[in-house]
């Protein structure tokens, strides 16, 4: 006699490899990826302007840009004379793995919903299956008594 199994545990099979494979791409990559490859580019860098809503900077308690705009910061140039500073003379660079961080984590949500969904199917057709073979082979040993 051959033995079948039932839908919901093929249908289980089928998505926890599916799912699964992503559930598991999800974690490794927002958890155990590289944290360095979302600075901004170097070409690409921010005015100071442009980034005054992800951070301050304060220098000796003071905002910078105050501190810009009443001409207090200095650079000491090469030949040994000073020139006072701007605000264009800043660029910065940005890490947004926080960012990226955040949009994986959703999509991990789903993803492991998913899994175990497909989980729970595999678990109710592997129950399903298993006293179904041992009923069959009960009935067999009953049948050469």
């Amino acid at each position: 006699m051959k033995r079948k199994f039932n839908n919901l545990f093929l249908l289980g099979i089928i998505g926890v490899l599916v799912f699964g494979s992503f559930f598991i791409a999800d974690i490794l990559g927002t958890f155990f990826g590289n944290k360095d490859i979302y600075w901004t580019a170097t070409n690409m860098m921010l005015k100071f302007d442009k980034s005054s809503n992800d951070f301050e900077i304060y220098v000796k308690g003071d905002l910078m840009q105050k501190a810009l705009d009443r001409k207090k910061l200095l650079y000491y140039e090469d030949n040994g004379t000073y020139s006072t500073l701007s605000a264009n003379d800043f660029e910065y660079r940005l890490n947004n793995y926080y960012k990226v961080k955040s949009s994986n984590l959703t999509k991990l949500l789903f993803t492991s919903f998913f899994f175990g969904f497909f989980l729970s199917f595999l678990f109710t057709g592997f129950f399903k299956y298993v006293p179904e073979v041992q009923e069959k082979l009960v009935e067999k040993d009953e049948d050469k008594k």
